[in-house]
Formats: C-alpha cells, structure tokens, sequence
C-alpha cells in the first residue's frame, strides 16, 4: 500500500484502494506495529499539509509525534512536534506552540541530525517571523544554515538561506539580507528549488519595494510567481500575489493593490492559512481607506485588531492602526490619528522593530506638528532621522531631514542659514548619502509633480547624465558610453544592489587621484543623483564579487566556462575613450573576441569548441576552485564553481574553453540568448587553454554539485578510476 501511494492515481490499477495510506495504516493498526503507523501517520500529515488541509495534518501529526515519543522514534517525533508548533501559532494557542517548539528542539537535539535540527529551527523561525519577533528568527535560522553547511544537503542549505534572507530584510538588515539571496540566486547554487528560488526573488523584491525601486521590485516578484505558478506551489503564489499587493499599494494604484490582496485571499482561504487570510484582509481596508468606502473600512480595520492580536500577529496589528491613523491625519483629525499612530509606536517598540518604529516615528511627528506640539514632533523626527540612518534607510532618512528644516522654518521662519546640529540634534553626523538621498527626492518630485512613482517602465535601462558630468567629458561619446552601460549588469554604487536592465539609473563619475583611467559606475535614481565623485582616501566598498561563472559542457562534450564580469568600465583621460579594462586586460593575454567566429562563420552556426588555443594561459582547477594564470601572473583568482560530474569528467581531459564577457545572466545551457547577444555587440572573449585538475582525497568530500559531502571514491572518482 505504502508503495502503491508513490505512484500517480491514473497509473494505479483499478482495484487499489482510493487512498492506499489510510489502507497502510489501518493495516498497521490492526497488526500492532506502531512502527509502521508512525511512518504511515507522518506520511498522510505530510501530505495533508502539501493539501492546505491543516486541521487534518495537525490531526495526523499529534498522533505520529505522540507515538514516535513512546517507540523513540525522534527524528519523525521532532519534525511532528514542530509541524503542531507551527499550527497552534497558527489559530492563536501560544503557549501550546511554544511547548510543542519545545518538545520539538529537545527531541531534535537528541538526533544528532543537523537536518533535522535545521528544519525545526526554520519552522520556529517562521513562527517567530508571523508575530513579528524578527531578532529571534534571524537568530534561529543563522543556526540553521551553518548547520545544513556542514552536510552535502544542498537544496536544504539553499532553503535555508532564503529563509534567512528573508528574514533579515524583515529585521530592517537590507544589506545582509540581499548577500544571503544573492548566494541563492547565484549560478553557483544548482541545489536551490523552485520553491526556494521563488523565495529568494520574492524576498528581493519586497527589499526593492521597500526601497522605493519599483522597476526592479516588479521584475523579481513576477520572477518568483512565475517559479511558483510552474511548480504549482500555491502556498508561495499566495505569498507572492501579497508581495505585488504591496508593491501596489506602494505606488499608490489601489485597485489593482486590491486586486492582488484578493488573490492571494483566495487562495489563503482555500488553504486556510488564517495568517495570510488576515494580512490580505489588513491590506484590502488599507485600499478601501483610500476610496470611497473609507468610513466603512476604518470599522473593518478596527475589527480586524483583536483578530491580529489572538493569533499574535503584531506586526499586522500595529500596522492596522498605522494605516488608520494616515486616514484620519488625511482627513484633518490630528488627534485621533496620534492616538493611533502612539498605539503603533507601542507595539513597534515592544517587539524592537526599529524599521516599523522609524516609521511610526516620523508619522506621528508630522501629527504633533498638526496639532501645534512643535518640541515633541521635532524630537520624534530627530528620532526618526536617526534611525533610518542608523540602518541605511537613506531616502527615508532623507524624508525626516526634508521634514526637520520644514518643521524649522515653521517655527523660526526668519532664519535663513540652519546648523545642521539644529535640526538633527547636536552630536548627530549626516551620511553623505542621505543628502544624495534628498537630491534624488527633490528631483523627482519636480518631474512628475507631485513625487509619486513613475509606472514600470517597458523600454531598456534610462541613464540619467549630469551637466557636470557632460563638462568634464567633453568630447566623449557619451551615448555609446550610456549603450555600453545599458547593455551590462551593473550594482548599484550606493547601495551594491543590482540594477534592473529597465530601471532608470544615474551616471556617477569617479575621480580617484593620478590614475589614468576615471572609472564610471552607475546608481539607482532613488539612492543618489548623477554627479562627479571625487575618491580620494575613503575606499568605496564594491561588490564582493567581480564574475559569476557558469560550467558547461559546449557541443555537449567540451568543458567550458562562461564567465559574466561586472565593473571594470573607465574612460581614459588622455584620448577621452571608454575603457573595458577587465575585457582589454584578457584580450592583452590572447583572448579573441568572439565577433570574429560570426563573420568567420558565416551563415553556419557558431561554434565555440573552435575558438583558438592560447599557449601562455593556463587554468587549474583545485577541488571546486578555478585560477587562471597568464604570461604576468594571475588573471583570474580562485573562483568557485558549481559543476556536474559528467562536467568534472571532461574537464580532467586537460582542455577548458573559457568565455568572458559582459550581461551574462542565467544559465547559457537553458537560454543562450543573453551569450549570443554579447558575441554579437562584442562584448564577449574567449580561449581555450590548458586546464590542470587537482583532485580530492579518495576518502574526501566529492567536489561536483549534486554530491558534495559524498566520498570522492563513491561520485566521481569512480569515473576517474574506470
């Protein structure tokens, strides 16, 4: 029976049972063998989860979990535990949760399995997460993931880092939280699902909305749906639908925010996640507050607090009485929107949400003002000020400074010239960054009127150029400067967070002393507005990494890499030229550019096994680690890589074709569009060189993806002995 349940309804034969588990079990049952009813009742909890069916999994799981407890069998015992941890948070029993989370770690601990222990942590994490005790979650899956590193699991350890970025985005940690995704959504982590990748892009959405880069958030949450929608995981299309709801509702398009909140509604109650029932619900009044049945919503708003207060979800709960308090200030009643907008200030700092509490802070300083309290809302918005700052919240930041010398000419209209100590407080720094942050928000507000944010657009990446930036590059060709640039992947200088190919974004040049080339870099319009930068002892912190590289096998039997490069574009100051340094730098050593094989070609097919060997190169690959070395030294050092064993297999050959160039994304094997591109724009070079292969110790840890953690001898070895 147990076997006749892995196989598809269709191909069963049609005198099997219509559920084969619940006939395993009560064949179990009336055998004795606890045994067999622990592992048939985990597998029918599983699957009743998958389903949405909650009360039926929890129903199934306390029975296996009580059971396994009896026979000893704790590692289907703790995941149990933490499943009816998981749905006790759920419809509002938080002391139950916690004990079984309890039971749950203990009986974990006891394992000795660092998955098992991983899993429960990601599953208290997520209820931590839903009562907005992001500290707490942070801290639980940090444990989770140097756990999973130390075991070849790598679909686990990926899913553990989503979780982890996630949540340190929600924590207010934008930076840490984008470099845990970025390893996600790497080419380097072939281990990551659907599910997870949907994760991970919908978590970098939501950071980019949240930064007010709507283009770029746009993009990535589609992204996610679409992973989702293809692996039918509904749980993460609910999540998603929430996710556009936001980004909405950020942009200030109510109706179709509303329609996204009633999406994701939809399927919340389909699968009974009253979590997700209640945020979409939360969301839908904040639509309706900004239409027409605002009266009628403020009481469903109201409502709904007692709800989010039962099931522990205070985060949603402040952020009700936050978003009736905007309606009431909208509308002139000061006074009430202060006792709503302190209502949330609370909660926010009860749980030391300081991104929620900066935000709170700066609201009910604007209502002080309203209602003449001109000390108590200066205080609350250096306070607001500080805080924004203190976690890079620039453009925020920004906001509270542009409401301080408001605030200040409203009390001392006369004065002209303002220490900056007087509006922000003595002892407070102002980070350059946040007055680029200003110029930014000054600038916009003056394109479209009345500072809302543009639609999406669908056309390639507008760079914005600065007068300065035209003088000083007199006589560059400043469009096939913005062409080079529109066609490449670029982070952003400010923030080092990648730019979407259709956001807009600005020109930065940087001068940096006697070097003969000025380098260029570009920005997000929301983080800093196009200028001339002088560098002179403060080093700007980069991207930590210069290349992505990608393993294939061209022609299906040659091992190569694609290797997508980022920075490295200058113009040199003596002939005023844009420079390619990293592509002249390969180029200098042998490489050829690729544009060649097309005309070489001719109407046949390209085919990059015929690029020319290169005798002064030399590649060696250690383990999982690639460098390369040419006739000065090292060019490239060691990179990791993330390959499959029949790559590994022909890489030992001693040959390697290596392809380097600019706007490389994805996976060249699946979609060569982004390669053929480059080859064709020149902007792609290549060689093949000498490849010497360092392998592990028979008794260690295989090097190729699928398999790391598997004994050498027992993955690729075996091929390397055969």
């Amino acid at each position: 029976m147990l076997r006749l349940a892995s196989v598809l309804p269709t191909d069963r034969p049609s005198s099997a049972p219509e559920n084969p588990l619940e006939a395993a079990l009560d064949i179990y049952r009336r055998t004795g063998d606890v045994r067999g009813q622990v592992r048939t009742l985990h597998l029918l909890g599983t699957e009743a989860a998958e389903a949405g069916q909650i009360q039926e999994a929890a129903q199934y799981l306390s029975e296996c979990a009580h059971l396994a407890d009896e026979i000893g069998d704790i590692e289907r015992g703790a995941i149990s535990f933490a499943y009816l941890g998981s749905y006790s948070g759920g419809v509002g029993r938080q002391e139950e949760a916690e004990a079984y989370f309890a039971d749950a770690q203990n009986m974990a601990q006891a394992t000795g399995s660092p998955p098992v222990l991983a899993q429960v942590h990601e599953r208290q994490a997520n209820y931590y997460r839903l009562q907005g005790r992001n500290d707490e979650a942070v801290s639980l899956l940090d444990r989770a993931v140097r756990l999973m590193e130390d075991t070849d699991e790598v679909g686990g350890l990926a899913q553990a880092r989503a979780a982890l970025g996630e949540a340190l985005v929600a924590a207010g940690r934008w930076q840490e939280g984008a470099r845990v995704l970025q390893t996600v959504l790497s080419v380097m982590s072939d281990g990551a699902s659907p599910e997870t990748r949907a994760q991970a892009y919908r978590s970098i959405g939501v950071l980019y909305s949240r930064r007010g880069l709507h283009a770029e958030a746009a993009s990535a949450i589609t992204r996610a749906l679409a992973y989702c929608e293809d692996a039918r995981y509904r749980t993460g299309v609910m999540q998603c639908r929430l996710a556009l709801g936001n980004l909405h509702a950020r942009q200030k398009s109510w109706p179709e925010a509303l329609e996204e909140y009633q999406a994701a509604e939809e399927v919340a109650l389909a699968r009974k996640d009253l979590h997700v029932l209640l945020t979409a619900r939360s969301m839908m009044v904040t639509c309706r507050l900004n239409g027409e049945d605002a009266t009628e919503a403020i009481e469903d708003g109201r409502q709904l607090i007692p709800l989010a207060d039962q099931l522990g979800m205070r985060t949603a709960k402040a952020a009700l009485h936050s978003n009736i308090a905007s309606h009431l200030a909208r509308n002139g009643h000061h006074k009430e929107a202060a006792k709503e907008f302190g209502m949330a200030l609370t909660i926010a700092d009860e749980l030391a949400d300081h991104a929620l509490r900066a935000s709170f802070l700066q609201n009910l300083a604007r209502s002080r003002m309203a209602l003449g309290d001109m000390t108590d809302s200066r205080d609350l918005a250096r306070d607001a000020f500080a805080v924004h700052q203190r976690l890079g919240h620039w453009s925020e930041a920004g906001e509270s400074l542009l409401f301080l010398v408001q605030l200040h000419h409203a009390v001392a209209p006369d004065e002209e010239d303002t220490p900056m100590s007087e509006l922000v407080g003595a002892g407070q720094r102002i980070d350059r960054r946040v007055f680029a942050a200003v110029w930014a928000l000054a600038r916009n507000q003056a394109e479209d009127g009345h500072g809302t944010v543009p639609t999406v657009p669908t056309v390639s990446r507008r760079i914005n150029i600065a007068d300065s930036i035209r003088r000083e590059l007199r006589g560059v060709d400043l469009e096939s400067l913005a062409s080079s640039l529109r066609n490449t992947r670029n982070w952003c200088f400010a923030c080092n967070l990648p730019i979407e190919e259709t956001g807009d974004a600005e020109l930065l040049l940087l001068r940096t002393g006697e070097a003969d080339t000025v380098r260029v870099r570009l920005a997000h319009s929301h983080c800093v507005t196009s200028a001339v930068i002088e560098i002179k002892d403060q080093v700007h912190e980069e991207p930590q990494e210069n290349f992505e590289i990608e393993c294939i096998l061209f022609g299906g039997d040659t091992a190569g890499v694609i290797i997508d490069c980022h920075g490295g574009l200058g113009i040199d100051r003596q002939d005023g030229k844009l420079r390619d340094v990293l592509l002249e730098l390969f180029r200098g050593v042998g490489f050829v550019d690729l544009q060649t094989l097309i005309v070489k070609a001719s109407d046949k097919p390209v085919d990059l096994r015929d690029i020319a060997d290169v005798d002064c190169i030399r590649a060696h690959l250690n383990g999982a680690f690639l460098a390369i070395t040419g006739p000065d030294g090292v060019i490239l050092g060691r990179a990791p890589l993330s390959f499959l064993p029949q790559w590994y297999e022909r890489a030992r050959e001693g040959s390697l074709v290596v392809v380097l160039g600019r706007n490389l994304q994805g996976m060249a094997a699946d979609d060569p569009s982004y390669l053929v591109r480059a080859i064709a724009l020149g902007r792609a070079v290549g060689a093949t060189v000498a490849l010497t292969v360092t392998q592990p110790s028979r008794n260690g840890p295989c090097v190729c993806a699928p398999r790391a953690g598997r004994k050498f001898k027992r993955c690729c070895g075996r091929r390397s002995e055969a």
